[in-house]
């Protein structure tokens, strides 16, 4: 946050050179708000007799502001957020304790200079986004770990509530356009050194988004009438390539397809040397249970239509393949050293088994903070009924399903406006499916949560 706060002073002053007699016009908006959630739990693989997650209950204010500042020389925008978390109840070993969380961070804060008409150059924090899925995009390589407290989560933005916590990198980008398209060059220095923590929570600002040396390019195409076909490609420690496009098909269709090859993958495997080693009675390393992939290249590939009906409800439907994904093996060998660690447990009595059981729950964790998801195919539906009237009900939908196991995540968000600057919502999540399952599996089977925000 302090490094963030010093950048965002520097932007400032650098806006603020301009030539005399320019007159800045600067503009705020934002939100903030408060709310009560409650999670639901069972037992399942990754918390047996409810030992690593129970229920809680949580309070919670939150705030974000947006602003843009233009003078004569350059442009300034920045985005903030904020939020004091208080949770309630018995937590269990993977979760916080009862208390108090409070954070805030700088999502972006950048300065755009104009140098030339068609080109624009952009320093300092900023969030590169790629790709057109609401879920999983091939192309988003830039995506930084998320910054979610540890006790809780803000569902203010509904099923997208991620996106809440979504921050970006220090970097300089250029930017060119032209009648054939646009190229986009960045350079992303290393700030830290990439943590040691296994944890991604306990990540400090830089290592989420700096800790290597990156360069990217994009460009996008503008000479078809339809489709704008966009690479993407990323250099430094280790090399990202990718390849997408969307446009209409006719006026209430929306088609898209991402294509990308990835030399690292972020996908740990379960590693089934731990499991040897626990059947023989051995005592693996904490660090023996989940290994980098060592291969060469990781592919992922997406594909997903939006329809949108006469009385604007979008719907999507988006499928992901992903071959960086446990095979059928990998989760095999995961349950059944789940199942023998609790067996141990229950024989033994001997906390050495939990801990292990507990290195499971965090590398989950660990997973969701990265937007990943641990399987190789999925489909996802996305409902929008967006009204804009006042006092009208407005409503999202989301769905994950694992085609392999036939497991599921589901999410509801409803919400009104009362007046222009007002709003109210409530929702919630439910997660389901057999008991070695990648839905199925973990501890937190449900949330449910209703809150008020004010806009402006």
């Amino acid at each position: 946050m302090r490094r963030s706060g010093v950048l965002l002073a520097w932007i400032c002053l650098a806006l603020l050179a301009r030539p005399a007699g320019a007159e800045p016009s600067c503009s705020l908006a934002g939100f903030a708000g408060s709310e009560a959630g409650r999670s639901a739990t069972r037992e399942a693989q990754l918390s047996p007799e409810g030992e690593f997650t129970r229920a809680m209950s949580s309070a919670a204010a939150y705030g974000e502001v947006n602003g843009d500042c233009a003078g004569e020389a350059a442009k300034l925008h920045f985005n903030l957020f904020g939020e004091h978390l208080r949770t309630f109840g018995e937590s269990g070993s993977a979760q916080q304790s009862e208390g108090h969380d409070t954070r805030g961070f700088v999502r972006e804060a950048y300065v755009s200079l104009t140098p030339h008409e068609s080109v624009f150059i952009d320093i300092g924090k900023k969030d590169i986004r790629n790709g057109q899925f609401f879920f999983v995009s091939p192309l988003d390589f830039l995506q930084a770990p998320s910054n979610y407290a540890e006790r809780g989560v803000i569902n203010a933005l509904g099923v997208s509530w991620r996106d809440t916590y979504r921050e970006g990198a220090l970097l300089a980008q250029m930017s060119w356009f032209n009648q054939a398209g646009t190229l986009e060059l960045a350079v992303l220095p290393q700030l830290a050194n990439p943590s040691h923590k296994p944890r991604v929570a306990e990540w400090n600002t830089s290592q989420r988004t700096n800790s290597a040396e990156r360069y990217y390019l994009s460009y996008t195409t503008a000479v078809f009438e339809d489709f704008n076909p966009r690479l993407v490609l990323i250099g430094g420690e280790s090399y990202a390539f990718g390849l997408g496009t969307s446009g209409f098909i006719n006026d209430d269709w929306i088609l898209s397809v991402e294509w990308s090859v990835n030399e690292k993958s972020q996908v740990r495997k379960f590693d089934e040397a731990a499991l040897n080693k626990l059947q023989a009675w051995q005592l693996p390393t904490a660090d023996d249970f989940f290994k980098e992939q060592d291969r060469q290249r990781f592919y992922q590939f997406g594909a997903g239509l939006r329809y949108t009906t006469d009385n604007n409800t979008a719907i999507s439907v988006e499928y992901l393949f992903q071959d960086q994904g446990w095979h059928q093996r990998d989760w095999d060998n995961y349950f059944d050293t789940l199942e023998l660690l609790e067996g141990a447990y229950q024989a033994t009595s001997v906390d050495l088994f939990r801990d292990y059981q507990l290195l499971f729950a965090q590398e989950a964790d660990n997973m969701a903070r990265r937007d990943l998801l641990p399987g190789r195919n999925y489909l996802m539906l996305h409902l929008d009924d967006n009204e804009a009237e006042l006092r009208r009900l407005s409503w999202e939908s989301s769905t994950i399903y694992n085609i392999e196991d036939r497991s599921f995540a589901l999410n509801l968000h409803l919400s009104s406006q009362l007046t222009r600057n007002v709003e109210v919502y409530l929702g919630g999540g439910y997660l389901d499916g057999p008991d070695n399952s990648e839905f199925g599996r973990l501890g937190n089977s449900g949330v449910g949560y209703a809150g008020v925000r004010a806009i402006w």
